[in-house]
């Protein structure tokens, strides 16, 4: 079938042709914007960590992983397009100033010249696949970035309101299948229109009657920024690629050989993020219960003076050396995931509702300090602190202030030598266990002899 579009104007098809000229400045442009996305995605973890309800941090934990694939894919994607292209500009210019290409000379033999010429003398062959494979990489790049950008933005939005809802009082079974009922809808419009291409259906009146419509809605729910960009981008890879010449065994080996490449490709950068930074692994409870469960160990994280990550994940004293007049002070971080659990496990009574807006305020702070007595355990060596005189304190990371609940112990401190603080915060691991295995940090320090 032939196109009915209207013939492209001069313009138009000079700017395709020299389309490499935008391609550059947009491509610099491109991985310039691309080098601050890492940034900001950290940025919303730390967040997450410490603002999400346990209950959702393992499904925040997938999301974070599929922006942290759209991120670091997206600077990928440019600098590989700058390369590519930089070639290609390389190799204009060395055409330019030998236009006659290749030639013949007597330093080697005429049958390892002949070799030779066959393999790398076609410079033009050359160039039109390495412009080809700039072009369809910038292409290709902002189309499917547009649609995965969409996705993840839907799926950021859906957990977003089902954390909201939770807010709200909503239950966690209701909020979580509320939340999930644009996802439903999307996964039975995908299998509706998978069913309307069947041969057997595809050509009957019906079908052709309620098929686009059903794709169209589709296409608005899982593409509603740029939407017609990123939808004929699309369309246009999928139409040529199914048109294309071959015979249907190569086209099936293509697929397989796509499906076998694209799963190399996500183990290799799962592995990619277990090992690396790139996906935070406090997310996972396990992980959650390991840091600082280290009695031999010296860690820079639970001092202050000697601190140096970006978010406080585990307790803190004030310094590794403590004189032997003090001072002395334990600081135990109390993020979202633990101030709920905190709340919900606490004996003490909440504050009435009944009570003016500032001394209810008073009223709720103290009945977390109260909370903080039973959920929070502090102990010098081998001896429980009894009765801790907690105070509300915060500590300000990444741009972040977070709270916790701090503890002098000047008045504690032992002979000098070396002694270590427990804090076991009653955070369990195995949420249907809550008795057991309760997170706990160990830290080591040295009391020194007053000079």
């Amino acid at each position: 079938m032939k196109n009915d579009t209207k013939p492209r104007p001069k313009w138009m098809r000079r700017l395709a042709r020299d389309s490499w000229q935008a391609e550059l400045i947009i491509s610099g442009a491109a991985i310039f914007g691309s080098l601050q996305l890492p940034v900001l995605l950290e940025r919303l973890q730390h967040y997450l960590l410490l603002n999400v309800d346990r209950s959702l941090l393992g499904f925040w934990a997938y999301v974070t992983g599929y922006w942290a694939a759209f991120v670091y894919g997206l600077v990928f994607l440019f600098i590989f397009h700058f390369i590519v292209r930089a070639l290609w500009i390389g190799l204009v210019g060395l055409q330019s100033i030998y236009p006659e290409g290749m030639v013949r000379s007597e330093i080697n033999s005429q049958d390892y010249q002949d070799k030779a010429f066959a393999e790398y003398g076609n410079i033009d062959g050359l160039l039109t696949r390495l412009d080809e494979m700039a072009s369809g990489l910038f292409g290709t790049g902002f189309t499917f970035a547009g649609l995965f950008f969409n996705i993840g933005l839907i799926l950021s939005i859906i957990l977003f309101a089902i954390t909201g809802m939770g807010i709200l009082g909503v239950p966690e079974f209701w909020a979580i299948r509320i939340g999930l009922v644009p996802v439903a809808l999307v996964l039975a419009l995908s299998l509706i229109s998978g069913v309307f291409n069947l041969k057997t259906l595809r050509e009957k009146q019906w079908v052709k009657r309620y098929h686009f419509p059903f794709v169209k809605v589709m296409n608005r729910l899982i593409i509603p920024i740029n939407h017609h960009f990123t939808t004929s981008g699309l369309m246009l890879l999928s139409s040529n690629s199914a048109t294309n010449k071959g015979t249907e065994k190569a086209t099936v080996g293509k697929i397989v050989t796509g499906i076998v490449v694209f799963t190399l490709i996500s183990f290799g950068f799962g592995f990619l993020l277990a090992v690396s930074d790139i996906l935070k692994p406090e997310f996972m409870d396990d992980r959650y219960h390991r840091m600082g469960n280290d009695p031999t160990v010296i860690d820079p994280k639970n001092y202050v003076d000697t601190d140096k990550t970006d978010l406080f994940y585990e307790p803190m004293l004030n310094t590794l050396h403590v004189e032997s007049t003090g001072p002395l002070w334990v600081w135990v971080p109390l993020p979202e995931r633990e101030w709920k659990i905190m709340l919900d496990n606490c004996s003490d009574p909440e504050p009435a509702d009944d009570l003016e807006r500032e001394a209810r305020r008073l009223a709720r702070r103290q009945h977390g300090l109260r909370c903080a007595k039973e959920y929070v355990e502090i102990y010098l060596d081998e001896e429980k602190i009894d009765d801790p005189d907690f105070l509300r304190d915060f500590h300000t990371s990444v741009g972040l202030e977070q709270f916790g609940v701090r503890l002098e112990m000047t008045d504690r401190l032992p002979a000098p030598g070396r002694h270590t603080i427990r804090v076991v915060t009653h955070y369990p691991l195995d949420e249907d266990k809550p008795e057991e295995n309760f997170r706990t940090t160990y830290i080591p320090f040295y009391v020194l002899e007053a000079e």
